[in-house]
């Protein structure tokens, strides 16, 4: 499901031209800059997140 506008750039996570989404600032060491995803590196990233909450939901109750 993407809701913003798909533009031409590099994608960060692969490196590839095309169209990306922008993805948010990415930071270091007290500097940002935008960050932007082809399509198939935002539905791995949906995926990545997806199981990482699985996982975190899927914990025991102290």
């Amino acid at each position: 499901m993407r809701t913003r506008p798909l533009v031409p750039g590099w994608c960060l996570l692969c490196r590839n031209a095309g169209m990306v989404v922008w993805i948010g600032p990415v930071e270091h060491d007290g500097q940002s800059a935008p960050a932007y995803a082809c399509e198939p590196c935002c539905e791995y990233a949906r995926q990545y997140i997806s199981f990482y909450n699985k996982q975190w939901d899927a914990r025991p109750a102290s």
